[in-house]
C-alpha cells in the first residue's frame, strides 16, 4: 500500500523533477501495458510538443489501480498532454473514470486546451462528476493549465476531481477513448486518513476518555471487552499489544471483522498474574486510532488520583518548518492524599514531553521509578507538557502514574504537526489571561476566569464556525455559539481545552492552562523601576528594599513604577523597538529590583548539590543579588548556592544607564526560570498608580478608563474601606456602579460630566494612599459612544428579497463595507464581485438598489478581494474605486511547499476601477504584489488627507522560514 502522500505518478516515464520541482515517481500501479505511448518519438517533430519531459510518455487507455490502507479519503488530479494543435474538435475525445465516478464526459482535449490558453483566457473549465451507479451529479472537476514558466508549444492541462472515499483497498482509475487519441500523462493523489467509528466498551472500565481502561489483579486475570462497528463501513481489526509489559497480556481473537453495525467480543488475560510482584502497565492497540489501556495490580486499590485523561495540544508547525511547538501545564490532583511512585510511557518518540520539575520527565517509550515518592494532595500539583515534533505527523503519548495507595490512571496527549498535502482551514484562538493565572486577591479561595475564543475562524471560502466548546479539565463547561464565557474556579490549576466546528462538522482544538493563584503566591518576581538623580544611581543600586522603597543614605526612594514578570520565571524583555521595560515609559538611568521566592528543587543543582545562578543582562548593566537577605557574589553574572530544596527568598538589582536591548532574567542551570518556580507576594501592597488610560476625557463624561499599578485589592481591601479618589469625588470601587471591572492591579471606571479641567486620581485602601496622577477633561477630545441596539438592514440568505438578481458567482463572505463619495454603502465579498446599496434612512435599504459590480469577478477569475477604497480627490459623481485583489489557495490547493526548493510567484494586484455604478473600466495600478499560499494578501486600501494611497501587504514575501500552516511559504 501507498505510504506517503502525495503520490505523483510520472504515467509511462522514469523518475523525473518538473519546472515546478515537484517529484515524480516511475510508472506503477498499472494493470495493462495497452495504450502505451512514447509521445516525444512519436510526436518530436511537431513544433506543439510541450518542453517539459512529463508529457513525453503517456498512455490512452489507461487502468490503474493503486493499493492503499483504507478507509482514506483522496483527492486525484490528473493531466493529460495536448501535442498536435493542429486538428479540429471532436477528433480526440475521451471519458475518464475515478472510482466509479465518470469524472470527465465527453472530454476533448483539443478544444480544452485550445481555450485554456487563448487571449483573455478563462482560468478553469469545468466538468459535472457524475456517479455512474446512480447517474446523479456529486461534484465537478476543475480544468486548468499546468504549463511551465514561458512554455512556447504544447500545452499539460491539470484535471482536479473531487473527493472520494475508498473503502475496497484500491483508488481505480480508467479511461475509455470515445474517438481518437487523448495521452494521460501524470497521476497525482492527496490523501486523509478516514477514522472509522467504533467503539470498545468494558464491564467495569476505570477510565473511558479518549479510550477505554480496565484494572486487572490476580484474582480475576481475564475481562471480556465489546467492540462495536458504528460505522456505515465495514471494518478488520488486528490487534496487538503496544508499550509497557505487552509481553504480560494476551487477546483472543487477535482479529476480528465487523460488518458496519456489527458487535463482538474479545477476551483479555494477564498472564504474567501468578507470578505478578507489583503494578503492570500496556495498551491493546486496535487500530492506529484506537486503543484500550491496561493495568494490573497484586492488589485492589482506590481510583484517588485525579488527572485528565485527554490531553489535545492541537496544531503545530514542525521544527523542520520553523515551528517551535508549545506547552502548557496540567494538575495532578487526589481527593485523598496520592503517592506516585511510578511514571510509565509509550509512543511518539521525543515530540510529547511531560514532567515534573524535580520529581520526573518522561517522554516516548520511558519507565521513571522515582527516587522519592511524589504526593499529591487535593490542591494539586502542576505538571509541564511540551510539544514541539521535528517533521510532520500525528503524536501520542500515553502516561501511567502508578502508586503504592492508588489505582492507576493513564493520560493521553494528542497533537498534530502540520502534514504537508493537508491544508488546514480552522484556526483555533483560546486566549487565556496574561501570564496564564488570575489572582485571588480578595482571599475567598476563588476567581472568575475568562475564557475566551472569539479571534477563533476558519480560513476556508464560504465556511464559518458554528460552535465554541470549553473544556476544563476534561469536563465540558460550555457547547454552544458563545465565543467567550467567564466561570469561577477555585485555586489550582486548569487544563482549558477550546474545540471549534464549523458548517460541516470539521473541528480542531486549542489548548492552553490557567491557574487561580493566592495573592501571596503570584507567580514570577515583583518587579519595581526606581529613577533616582544619575548621580544617585550607585548609592540607589545597593539600598536595600523597605517595603516597595529603597532607603538609601541620603534617604527614601519611591518607585516610578510597579509589575512583575509575565514570561518565564523572572524576565523582563525590554520594547523591542523602543527599549523601554515592563511596559513602562522608562529605559535607561534607572534601577530595577525584582524579588521573590524560588522554589529549589534537585533539577537545578549540579553534582556537588549547588545550586547555579545566573542573572542576565547586557555587559554594560550593572547586577546585583541577595539570597535570603544575603549579597552573594557575582562572577560574570554567575554565582552558585547551596540552597535547600523548597523557598528561597531573593532578591536581584540591575542598574541600567543607557537603553537595554537584551533580556533581564534569573536563570537556574543555564535555563530561564520557570513560572511556577518563582512566586511573590502582593498581599502588603500600599496602593500605586502607574499610568490613567486615556489620560483624557469628554467634558460630556462616559468614557471609561483604566486606572494600572498595584495594591488596589486585597483580603482587607475587600472588606471595605477603599476610594478611588477622582477629584473631589471619592468612589468606592467595591460598589459604585460605574465601576465595572476591579482587581488588584486594575480599576476601570466611567467618568462623569464635568467642566475642562484637571483633576488628580489616586487610590486609598487600608494599607495607605497611592501617588496621585493627573486626569483632564477637555471638549477637544472625542465624546463617548454607547451603542444602544443593532438593526438588521440586510442579510444574505436564501428568502432576501434583494438577492433575487445576484448572479451565480457570488459568494456571501464579506470582506469591507465603505461608503463612497456618492452616499452608496459598498461590499466586497471573497468571490471577487462588489455590490452597492443606496440607504433612504438609518435603518432602511431603497428595494431594488442593488447594484453588482463584477469587473475584478471577470477580469480575475478565482480573485478574492480583501480591501479597497476611495481617493477623495476623484470628483464625487464619477469616484474611482481602488481594489486589492489576489487568489487565495492558489498553488496545490494550499499545500506546502518544501522549504529548500519551490517558489511562488507574486501575482497579487492592485486595481483603479472607474465608469459608475457598474465601474467596468479597469487598469492595473501595481502588480507582482506579494500574497501567501492561503489567504493573507494585500488587505485594506487607505487615503491620507494629500491624496497619497497607502495598502499594507499581509502576506509573506517568500524570504524568510516557510510557514506550512499558511501554504508553505
Amino acid at each position: 500500500a501507498v505510504e506517503e502522500w502525495p503520490l505523483r505518478i510520472n504515467v509511462g516515464g522514469a523518475p523525473h523533477e518538473d519546472v515546478y520541482d515537484k517529484k515524480w515517481q516511475q510508472d506503477r500501479y498499472f494493470t495493462t501495458d495497452s495504450g502505451f505511448a512514447n509521445i516525444y518519438n512519436e510526436y518530436r517533430f511537431y513544433l506543439s510538443l510541450p518542453m517539459e519531459p512529463l508529457a513525453h510518455t503517456g498512455r490512452e487507455d489507461f487502468i490503474y489501480s493503486i493499493p492503499v490502507e483504507s478507509p482514506v479519503a483522496v483527492v486525484v488530479n490528473l493531466y493529460f498532454a495536448e501535442v498536435i494543435h493542429k486538428e479540429t474538435v471532436g477528433n480526440r475525445v475521451q471519458n475518464v473514470f475515478v472510482e466509479g465516478n465518470q469524472v470527465l464526459t465527453n472530454f476533448d482535449i483539443f478544444e480544452t486546451a485550445a481555450i485554456l490558453i487563448a487571449p483573455d483566457a478563462p482560468k478553469e473549465v469545468n466538468f459535472d462528476v457524475t456517479d455512474t451507479a446512480t447517474q446523479e451529479v456529486v461534484g465537478n472537476s476543475t480544468v486548468v493549465s499546468y504549463n511551465g514558466p514561458n512554455e512556447p508549444f504544447g500545452t499539460i492541462v491539470k484535471v482536479e476531481t473531487p473527493m472520494v472515499i475508498i473503502e475496497d483497498g484500491t483508488i481505480d482509475i480508467n479511461g475509455e477513448a470515445v474517438t481518437g487519441k487523448t495521452w494521460l500523462t501524470a497521476i497525482e493523489i492527496y490523501a486523509t486518513e478516514v477514522v472509522l467509528d467504533i467503539a470498545v466498551t468494558a464491564e467495569k472500565a476505570t477510565q473511558t476518555e479518549p479510550f477505554t481502561a480496565i484494572a486487572f489483579v490476580p484474582g480475576t486475570p481475564t475481562q471480556t471487552l465489546t467492540i462495536e462497528n458504528k460505522d456505515s463501513r465495514d471494518s478488520k481489526l488486528t490487534m496487538s499489544f503496544d508499550g509497557g509489559n505487552a509481553d504480560e497480556f494476551s487477546v483472543e481473537p487477535a482479529e476480528v471483522t465487523l460488518k458496519a453495525g456489527e458487535t463482538s467480543t474479545i477476551e483479555v488475560t494477564w498472564t504474567g498474574a501468578s507470578s505478578a510482584t507489583g503494578p503492570v502497565v500496556t495498551s491493546l492497540k486496535l487500530s492506529k486510532h484506537l486503543r484500550v489501556l491496561i493495568s494490573g495490580d497484586i492488589d485492589e486499590k482506590e481510583p484517588n488520583l485525579g488527572v485528565q485523561g485527554d490531553m489535545q495540544m492541537g496544531l503545530i508547525t514542525p521544527l523542520s518548518f520553523g515551528g517551535s511547538g508549545k506547552g502548557i501545564q496540567a494538575p495532578l490532583t487526589s481527593n485523598k492524599t496520592a503517592t506516585i511512585t511510578r511514571v510509565v510511557s509509550f509512543g511518539s518518540e521525543e515530540a510529547i514531553t511531560v514532567s515534573v520539575p524535580g520529581e520526573f520527565t518522561v517522554a516516548g517509550s520511558d519507565d521513571v521509578a522515582l527516587t522519592k515518592p511524589l504526593e499529591i494532595g487535593s490542591k494539586g500539583t502542576p505538571m509541564r507538557i511540551s510539544f514541539a515534533a521535528q517533521d510532520a505527523g500525528d503524536f501520542e503519548l500515553i502516561v501511567a502514574f502508578i502508586g503504592s495507595d492508588f489505582q492507576t490512571r493513564f493520560m493521553t496527549v494528542t497533537g498534530r504537526s502540520v502534514k504537508k498535502g493537508e491544508p488546514h482551514y480552522l484556526h483555533p484562538v483560546l486566549d487565556l489571561p496574561p501570564g496564564g493565572y488570575v489572582v485571588d486577591y480578595d482571599g475567598d479561595g476563588k476567581e472568575k476566569i475568562l475564557l475566551m475564543g472569539h479571534f477563533s475562524h476558519t480560513h476556508e471560502p464560504k465556511m464559518n464556525v458554528e460552535k465554541w466548546t470549553f473544556n476544563v479539565n476534561g469536563q465540558v463547561v460550555s457547547s454552544s455559539d458563545e465565543k467567550d464565557i467567564t466561570e469561577e474556579y477555585d485555586l489550582g490549576v486548569y487544563t482549558v481545552q477550546l474545540d471549534i466546528t464549523d458548517m460541516e462538522g470539521k473541528s480542531l482544538a486549542d489548548t492552553g492552562s490557567v491557574a487561580v493563584v493566592a495573592i501571596d503566591k503570584v507567580p514570577g518576581c515583583a518587579a519595581f523601576i526606581y529613577k533616582p538623580s544619575v548621580s544617585q544611581l550607585n548609592e540607589f543600586f545597593k539600598a536595600p528594599l523597605d517595603g516597595i522603597n529603597l532607603k538609601g543614605s541620603s534617604g527614601t526612594l519611591e518607585p516610578r513604577w510597579i509589575g512583575s514578570s509575565l514570561e518565564n520565571g523572572c524576565e523582563f524583555k525590554p520594547d523591542i523597538r523602543s527599549n523601554q521595560i515592563m511596559g513602562s515609559p522608562f529605559k535607561q538611568d534607572l534601577i530595577l529590583r525584582a524579588k521573590g521566592v524560588l522554589e529549589v528543587n534537585d533539577d537545578m543543582k549540579n553534582g556537588k548539590g549547588e545550586v547555579m545562578l545566573a542573572v542576565t543582562a547586557e555587559a554594560a548593566v550593572k547586577t546585583m543579588l541577595w539570597l535570603n537577605g544575603k549579597s552573594v557574589s557575582l562572577s560574570k553574572g554567575k554565582a552558585k548556592a547551596k540552597l535547600a530544596n523548597g523557598p528561597q527568598e531573593f532578591e536581584i538589582s540591575w542598574l541600567i544607564r543607557d537603553p537595554a536591548s537584551k533580556p533581564l532574567s534569573l536563570h537556574t542551570k543555564g535555563e530561564a526560570t520557570g513560572m511556577d518556580e518563582v512566586s511573590h507576594n502582593q498581599k502588603d501592597y500600599p496602593p500605586f498608580i502607574n499610568r490613567i488610560t486615556p489620560a483624557k476625557g469628554h467634558v460630556s463624561g462616559g468614557q471609561k478608563i483604566t486606572v494600572e499599578g498595584a495594591g488596589f485589592m486585597n483580603p482587607d481591601a475587600a472588606k471595605g474601606g477603599v476610594s478611588l479618589h477622582f477629584g473631589e469625588a471619592a468612589v468606592d470601587y467595591l460598589t459604585d456602579e460605574r465601576i465595572s471591572a476591579v482587581s488588584g492591579t486594575q480599576i476601570v471606571y466611567e467618568i462623569p460630566p464635568n467642566e475642562e479641567t484637571e483633576i488628580s486620581v489616586s487610590v486609598e485602601t487600608p494599607v495607605g494612599t497611592s501617588n496621585g496622577k493627573p486626569f483632564e477633561y477637555s471638549s477637544r477630545v472625542p465624546p463617548a459612544i454607547k451603542w444602544t441596539n443593532d438593526t438588521t438592514l440586510l442579510s444574505f440568505d436564501n428568502e432576501d428579497p434583494l438577492k433575487d438578481n445576484f448572479i451565480e458567482e457570488w459568494i456571501g463572505s464579506l470582506t469591507q463595507g465603505e461608503f463612497g463619495p456618492d452616499l452608496r454603502l459598498y461590499m466586497s465579498d471573497i468571490g471577487g464581485g462588489i455590490r452597492s446599496l443606496k440607504f433612504t434612512s438609518n435603518s432602511e435599504v431603497e428595494e431594488g438598489s442593488m447594484i453588482e459590480i463584477n469587473t475584478i469577478m471577470d477580469k480575475y477569475p478565482g480573485h478574492a478581494i480583501t480591501g479597497f477604497g476611495f481617493d477623495p480627490f476623484e470628483d464625487p459623481e464619477n469616484p474611482a474605486i481602488y481594489v486589492a485583489h489576489a487568489p487565495m489557495f492558489y498553488w496545490q490547493n494550499g499545500d506546502c511547499f518544501s522549504p529548500e526548493s519551490d517558489y511562488a510567484e507574486f501575482i497579487g494586484v492592485l486595481s483603479k476601477l472607474t465608469g459608475p455604478p457598474d465601474f467596468k473600466n479597469h487598469e492595473v495600478v501595481v502588480d507582482g504584489l506579494p500574497m501567501s499560499n492561503h489567504d493573507h494578501g494585500i488587505n485594506g486600501v487607505s487615503f491620507d488627507n494629500s491624496g497619497n494611497l497607502f495598502f499594507p501587504i499581509g502576506a509573506m514575501t517568500n524570504m524568510g522560514w516557510p510557514l506550512c500552516i499558511l501554504g508553505g511559504l
